[in-house]
């Protein structure tokens, strides 16, 4: 589909899963297509993406204000990042030294390509790496703060990339996630869409294609500190994807959007 004004990331690709859907046509891996929009994202706002006043917007609203509560003692916040994409939302906390910020990407490479391809580079480079395999590269207890933005409907597994998050990150340290809730089936569930997660008392709750409950925190050690559930409009993230052009069709900006934060409990004591 050719991206005439740029639909959104998670529009498009809920375009390509309805088209799939009536083709009979179902597939589980949907990295071309995310390679792909940000080829086109790229070559059309590669220039605006470096605007740092799009970077304080994009900024998870309420994390300052938990990254200030970690920084207390802390030298240096060590923060990690699943699934950034080619321009982390976390930008402007990297170039207010708030952390020092690792992302990982399962796309890494082709990201990096294509920025080299314009000759740019932003202040959060991925590496490549899956959410599966976070303690393997890491080991235990080495973040402070585990962010992740609309990428765990994405992955393989999200229960065991949230058990290898809570691996990584140390007793005290915060968990912060947020996204677009049920977007399994707000994308006809194609491509790398194949999961409805739910905020629920404090959890985050996985439904698959046929209503079959997870809950993917459980068990885990994670503590919920906040949960809200909004209008995306009111996340307030107009840039990095998310650009609104007044497509025609549902308005997905008033699409229902989580923001769950936990701390890591200490494992000492159970």
């Amino acid at each position: 589909m050719a991206p005439q004004a740029l639909a959104p990331k998670h529009l498009r690709r809920r375009l390509i899963g309805w088209a799939a859907a009536r083709r009979g046509v179902r597939r589980r891996d949907g990295f071309e297509e995310e390679v792909d929009f940000w080829r086109d994202y790229l070559d059309k706002h590669h220039a605006s993406v470096s605007d740092r006043r799009l970077w304080v917007a994009a900024f998870p609203p309420d994390l300052r204000r938990w990254t200030e509560l970690l920084a207390a003692g802390t030298p240096e916040l060590e923060a990690l990042e699943l699934g950034s994409g080619p321009v982390s939302l976390l930008a402007w906390g990297v170039d207010h030294g708030l952390f020092r910020l690792t992302a990982v990407d399962p796309l890494a490479n082709e990201y990096a390509t294509l920025m080299e391809a314009h000759g740019w580079s932003y202040p959060v480079t991925p590496i490549r790496e899956d959410g599966e395999n976070l303690s393997k590269l890491f080991g235990a207890d080495r973040f402070d703060l585990a962010y992740a933005s609309n990428a765990l409907d994405h992955t393989r597994a999200p229960r065991r990339c949230i058990e290898e998050i809570a691996k990584v990150v140390r007793a005290g340290g915060l968990v912060y996630c947020e996204g677009f809730v049920r977007e399994g089936t707000n994308a006809g569930w194609s491509g790398l869409h194949q999961h409805d997660l739910v905020p629920e008392n404090g959890h985050l709750v996985r439904y698959d294609q046929r209503a079959r409950r997870a809950v993917l925190t459980e068990g885990l050690g994670l503590e919920c500190l906040q949960q809200k559930v909004q209008p995306f409009i009111e996340r307030g993230l107009t840039s990095h994807g998310y650009e609104w052009s007044g497509e025609k069709g549902r308005d997905w900006r008033y699409d229902h959007w989580f923001t769950l934060v936990w701390q890591v409990k200490d494992r000492s004591r159970g």
